[in-house]
């Protein structure tokens, strides 16, 4: 089976589901077949948005862009951010 997971940040809620089908409608070509139902309904949330016939399937995928900038820069520094200490 081939899965193609979308992810979006919570900014882009408001155009989620548009965006969403302009991305599976050019991908129709290699089997995609979207949902409309499924896909209005996959806000704020994970789940699939393609059909039961699709060849391809598509499902939205949560995620947390802060926290993954912030692991990151963590591990390129090497070593545990610490909060300031205060003098006393």
């Amino acid at each position: 089976m081939t899965i193609l997971a979308i992810n979006a940040g919570s900014a882009s809620l408001k155009f989620a589901v548009m965006v969403r089908a302009m991305i599976c409608e050019d991908l129709a070509w290699c089997g995609l077949s979207l949902d409309p139902d499924r896909n209005g309904n996959v806000i704020d949330a994970e789940g699939r948005i393609t059909s039961d016939n699709s060849r391809l399937h598509a499902h939205v995928i949560l995620s947390e862009e802060e926290l993954m900038i912030a692991h990151e820069a963590v591990r390129c520094v090497g070593e545990p951010i610490m909060a300031p200490r205060l003098s006393v």
